[in-house]
């Protein structure tokens, strides 16, 4: 059977089974993918594909049956959890069931989203077990209420295979800060030294994610892979690469690769790694290696000091802005720092990596006795191992920071930065570094290593052939594109206004402010659920509080409560016939789901550009200053496409099925009035417009 006949066979088989007809958009992205994964050199595709496409069904039937040909993997890669469970917990299992195309799936989580059998083991034998057995029923149940019941009714499930460690499946709730006694990092793992690997939860999991033929994992999870180098997932030559919400690509790189120091978190951490040496070499009879690596440690850690205080009295020469909430920037122009800083940031980050170096041979050190013979009981040696590998890590970090801040590099384009930020027991310094041109680091990552890449999502073009994203991730010119119409006939399911208003954000934002607080009662009004979106916070906050309590009363307003609870707060609000809106920022004009009557509104307060003060804006635009561009025409390529996919976004929450109807309102006059205005509303779907 050939790869097409294989192809077809799993996408009618699924169709068959739910009762569907296919669809013309999901059939046009099967094409496609297909076609694009079948070429001998480049292949990686980037497809917009608007709600109502099943663009997962799409990408999974043809990325599938072609990885098994070909013996490779295929890897998923979403933004959010509500998208992996319904990959993992839905499409995946329907298609495997109804297909004659057996394979095997997995979701690929962090290590610590599973439980350390070591130390939950050791958390459980802290409690005094026996003295809970003889109480009565009443007192007894009380006292499971307490943190250590719980880890001791834990490890009995675990022991008895009832529960795998996973702690998305966990039987027992706990609080983030109980998981983190139980769970661990690389650092604080002894691997196949612990008494417990063969039957630790991460490593059989990872076990089969190198097996599994899909794995499902998010964007933090791979590119934390592919910055350490790690071979937690498939390799990038034996993988096919779907990058669902591809519009996360960017930012999430950036904060993957992002680099930072605070001046006053080291003077905190380091004593307490000095005191951890001493303890230890009071606990041991052989103390010639340790007692070594703390004079090397502690010799590292003077000079470190006094490189300090150098760094310190530089950072005070520089020439900061105004206070924003009590923080003072300075940015170095074209990311340079200048000179007499960048040696002091190199020689600091050499005594940082020497301090790194003492703590990781005294690790080694208790890890090897741990393994060959008994120095001290388990849960110590566990202590001393958490206390020391934690430093690690800060200590790793600082001098990443450091060696970037230290050296010129003229080909990596970062954009550089440092806060001065005033809290209630001083002044912290914090030094700052995120990569701008991560196009090199996705190219030698991933484009050029990837058996295949498939990037898609709703919203990815800007009106421009995908030039702006290409540009961006370091796609090459010839890379293939398609974007799908959408299946919905949008101009008679939304009305599009943007009415008449006597101020825009641009000439007066105070006054807009004010319009907008008086306008939206009555918008709010003409539906019983809207989603009302913010460029920023203040503004949101200044709207509400000029609501009258009245409406107020209707209303949700992001970080009042976390998105989830915000969210089944608005749904129950809606089913028992009340009115709801939300109030919201950027995170709400994607990845959330409001069909039917929970979203009749979607109110757009003002065009959502970048701030321009951001100091990563302010690279990009004197890297374009830098290659000649100037005034409008840098503008345009700077702002304005993040610009348009971000109000595709927005626009995008209120149609989510075939029988969603709604408007959308837009309460910022530059859409009409401003020739780029003009340019988004070309680039919007075929809304039926009403401009007054």
């Amino acid at each position: 059977m050939s790869i097409t006949e294989r192809i077809k066979g799993m996408y009618f088989s699924w169709l068959d089974a739910r009762g569907l007809q296919a669809r013309d958009g999901q059939k046009q992205m099967i094409r496609f993918i297909a076609n694009v994964l079948r070429q001998e050199q480049s292949r990686i595709g980037v497809v917009e594909a608007p709600t109502g496409t099943g663009k997962t069904i799409a990408y999974a039937v043809s990325t599938i049956p072609i990885a098994a040909a070909k013996r490779k993997h295929v890897v998923i890669v979403t933004a959010t959890v509500a998208l992996q469970d319904q990959i993992v917990n839905k499409d995946l299992p329907e298609l495997r069931t109804c297909s004659e195309v057996g394979f095997s799936y997995v979701l690929a989580k962090g290590r610590q989203r599973y439980v350390c059998p070591l130390r939950l083991n050791l958390a459980a034998s802290a409690t005094d077990v026996q003295a809970l057995e003889g109480l009565d029923g009443a007192g007894k149940a009380s006292q499971r209420r307490n943190v250590g019941m719980k880890y001791v009714d834990l490890m009995s499930q675990f022991r008895q295979a009832k529960w795998n460690g996973d702690i998305d499946d966990t039987p027992i709730a706990l609080e983030s800060s109980e998981w983190s006694t139980v769970t661990t990092d690389s650092r604080g793992c002894t691997k196949n030294a612990c008494s417990w690997y063969s039957k630790c939860p991460y490593y059989q999991a990872r076990d089969q994610y190198q097996k599994s033929d899909v794995v499902v994992t998010n964007y933090d999870l791979l590119l934390t892979t592919v910055r350490h180098e790690t071979d937690l997932l498939p390799a990038a030559q034996e993988t096919i690469y779907v990058l669902d919400e591809a519009q996360h690509v960017e930012p999430k790189t950036m904060s993957t690769f992002a680099l930072s120091f605070s001046l006053e978190h080291v003077t905190d951490r380091l004593p307490t790694v000095a005191s951890t040496f001493s303890d230890l070499i009071k606990q041991i009879d052989e103390e010639t290696l340790v007692s070594r690596c703390f004079t090397k440690f502690n010799h590292a850690h003077r000079g470190a000091r006094g490189l300090q205080g150098e760094l310190e009295k530089l950072l005070l020469d520089l020439d900061f802005g105004k206070s924003r909430e009590r923080v003072r920037r300075f940015r170095f122009p074209n990311g340079e720092v200048p000179d007499s800083m960048r040696d002091v940031c190199a020689q600091l980050a050499k005594e940082y990596s020497n301090m790194v170096e003492a703590i990781v041979e005294t690790t080694d050190f208790l890890k090897d006795k741990t393994q060959n013979e008994r120095v001290f009981e388990a849960s110590r040696v566990q202590a001393y191992l958490d206390a020391f590998n934690s430093a690690t890590g800060d200590l790793e970090d600082w001098a990443a920071l450091l060696r970037d801040f230290g050296q010129y590099q003229q080909d990596a384009i970062s954009s550089r930065w440092v806060e001065n930020v005033s809290e209630l027991r001083g002044v912290e310094w914090r030094l700052k570094s995120v990569p701008i041109g991560i196009d090199g680091i996705l190219k030698e990552a991933l484009w050029n290593r990837a058996h295949g890449v498939i990037l898609t999502s709703a919203t990815l073009n800007s009106d421009d052939q995908f030039n702006h994203l290409k540009s961006v991730l370091g796609l090459d010119n010839d890379n293939e594109t398609l974007v799908i119409d959408s299946p919905f006939d949008l101009r008679k399911m939304v009305t599009f206004n943007v009415p008449a208003m006597d101020t825009t954000p641009g000439a007066d934002s105070g006054a807009h402010t004010k319009e907008v607080i008086s306008r939206l009662p009555e918008l709010l009004a003409l539906e019983r659920s809207a989603l009302v979106l913010f460029t920023s916070k203040a503004t949101m906050d200044e709207v509400w509080e000029g609501l009258p309590n009245r409406v107020k009363m209707h209303c949700l307003k992001q970080m009042a409560s976390g998105k989830h609870a915000l969210l089944r707060q608005h749904k129950r609000a809606i089913d028992s016939g009340e009115a709801s809106y939300i109030f919201g920022l950027a995170s709400y004009r994607e990845g959330i789901d409001l069909p039917g009557d929970y979203c009749l509104h979607v109110i757009i307060t003002r065009l959502p550009f970048d701030v321009p003060n951001d100091p990563i804006v302010e690279s990009k635009d004197e890297i374009l200053q830098n290659q000649g561009l100037e005034g409008f025409q840098k503008w345009r390529t700077l702002m304005l496409p993040d610009a348009i996919l971000r109000m595709k976004q927005a626009c995008g929450r209120l149609i989510r099925s075939e029988s969603d109807t709604g408007r959308i309102t837009v309460l910022d006059r530059r859409v009409v009035s401003r020739q780029y205005g003009k340019q988004i509303l070309e680039a919007l779907p075929p809304y039926r417009q009403e401009i007054e």
